[in-house]
Formats: structure tokens, C-alpha cells, sequence
């Protein structure tokens, strides 16, 4: 699979920094997929299986900055739905059905907000995407503030109390963005993914970016809001 990735990458222009970047974030997701699925205890069928789940779900980005030059889906088409058409149409003949619809469905569903109600075993490869992706966003991304002040939207604020992922159309500022990528805490699905988070520090570093004009007691009780949202929810998944 990973040469029938390759040749269809190929067929973009690669030099497009922002293409570049959506190809190496595919194969950082599969790795991410790889590593879910053994923290699990999966088979090595199963891992094979998340492991391309992983390297597809992005694969309509190529053709969506190709097309609209933008990777915002409601500015251009939703990549998930995307993805799905051109897996179904390019990708999977060679998979059987079982195998095909959940990779067509983990594309599909990774970037929704929510995952509909799905069998058990479909729904639990969805996850991983899910929680590979935004591990590897989590990381790679949201690594600075350029406002001016950090203000703490409510409407974003109470999507987090509320355990939802902050609402796209509050998303103004990089600080709102911030909230955003850390209202994902809501939506991990596996112990690997909160322990990854924690080990490397990644949601602390992301806290500290709100302190950078100072930390406010707001910001020390989102702080702890958040924190007691992660443990709550490890132990949810563990």
C-alpha cells in the first residue's frame, strides 16, 4: 500500500510546501496508528490494518489544496468525505468488504466530529485514526500564540466544560485555536494517547503558551480543568 501511496502522492506537485507537509503527516499518523493498535494488544492482521488506515485517512488533502488551495474544508469540501470517494474509487480493490469498509469509514469519519453509531469493530479502528491524528496534530502544530492578549473565549470554554470539541465558527484568534487543539482532550480514545500527551509534555507546553503574558487565575483554573479532564478520561478508556 505504501507504493500505491507513493505514486498517488506523485501525481501532486510535491514541491508545494503544504502538499509536502500533508504527505509526511500521513506517514507520522500511520506510525501513530501502528502504535495504538499494539498498545491494545491487537493482532498483527488488525495492525496491519490500522496501519493503513493511518497512512489513508488524509488522502483527499492532495487534491483539496490541489483544487481550492486551502485545507479549511468548510472554505473548500469536507476531506473526509473526499478521501472516502477516492479510496473507494482508486485504493481498496484488492481488499475484501469487511477490510474495505472500515478503511472507507476511518477516512470518512476521522475529522467528523463525532463518530455516528457504527459496529463495534469498525467504530474501534475509527478511533485510532481519530486519536493518531490528533496526536501527531498535537504535536507538530500549535506551537505559538501571535496575539496581542490571551483572551478565553467562553463559547470555547464551555465547549471544553461541557466535553465537546470546541466549535469551529468561534475559531478567530490563535488562541481560540489553541483551545481548540486542546478541547481534543475530550475525544482520545486510548490510554497510549493521554500517556504520549503527558510523557513528552505536550499538552503542558501548550498550557504554558497561554501564560506568556502572564498566567491569570483564569488560566490557572483552566490548567487544572484540563488536567483533571485527562485523568478522568484515562481512567474512562484504561
Amino acid at each position: 500500500m505504501i507504493k500505491r501511496f507513493n505514486e498517488y502522492a506523485k501525481t501532486f506537485d510535491l514541491t508545494v510546501k503544504p502538499i509536502m507537509s500533508k504527505y509526511h503527516h500521513s506517514f507520522r499518523v500511520m506510525e501513530f496508528a501502528i502504535e495504538i493498535a499494539k498498545s491494545i494488544n491487537l493482532n498483527e492482521k488488525d495492525i496491519e490494518l490500522a496501519r493503513i488506515c493511518g497512512l489513508l485517512h488524509d488522502i483527499a488533502r492532495f487534491r483539496q489544496w490541489t483544487d481550492y488551495n486551502t485545507y479549511i474544508d468548510r472554505k473548500s469540501i469536507d476531506h473526509g468525505d473526499l478521501g472516502h470517494d477516492i479510496l473507494n474509487d482508486y485504493f481498496l480493490k484488492d481488499y475484501d468488504e469487511i477490510e474495505k469498509n472500515i478503511i472507507l469509514t476511518a477516512t470518512k469519519y476521522h475529522n467528523k466530529y463525532e463518530l455516528p453509531e457504527l459496529d463495534d469493530r469498525v467504530s474501534l479502528f475509527c478511533k485510532i485514526v481519530r486519536d493518531a491524528d490528533k496526536l501527531d496534530i498535537l504535536k507538530e502544530q500549535y506551537n505559538k500564540i501571535i496575539d496581542n492578549e490571551i483572551i478565553l473565549k467562553k463559547e470555547l470554554i464551555d465547549d471544553i466544560l461541557n466535553n465537546k470539541i470546541c466549535r469551529n465558527e468561534f475559531i478567530k484568534t490563535s488562541t481560540d485555536g489553541m483551545l481548540r487543539a486542546l478541547s481534543w482532550v475530550n475525544d482520545l480514545n486510548f490510554e497510549y494517547s493521554y500517556d504520549y500527551l503527558l510523557n513528552n509534555h505536550i499538552i503542558e507546553d501548550k498550557l504554558n503558551l497561554l501564560s506568556i503574558y502572564g498566567e491569570t487565575d483564569e488560566i490557572k483554573e483552566f490548567k487544572k480543568i484540563i488536567y483533571k479532564k485527562i485523568e478522568k478520561r484515562k481512567n474512562y478508556v484504561r
